[in-house]
């Protein structure tokens, strides 16, 4: 029964647990687009320094997207985002 119970638990704890490839943003021309947006919205003196990181982010992304780079084009968009979003 102990080893029957461990293993509804492994598999659950499989299902519920989201990949890393699901955590990261996805790279496309929209959601390159939004974030664009929403740094160069970003107008408080306050977060200057976390929009020019997001738009140097930003740029990383639009290169590896160019260059069919989707995991580095992700990465570099996740971290766009979390400075748009004050993170």
């Amino acid at each position: 029964m102990n080893k029957f119970l461990i293993t509804v638990a492994l598999v659950s704890l499989a299902f519920a647990t989201p990949s890393f490839a699901d955590e990261m943003a996805k790279c496309d021309a929209d959601s390159l687009k939004k974030i664009e947006m929403e740094l160069k919205a970003m107008t408080d003196p306050a977060m200057k320094d976390k929009m020019e990181m997001g738009m140097k982010e930003l740029e990383m992304a639009m290169m590896s997207d160019k260059e069919k780079k989707i995991d580095d084009c992700a990465m570099h968009l996740d971290k766009a985002m979390k400075a748009a979003h004050g993170g």
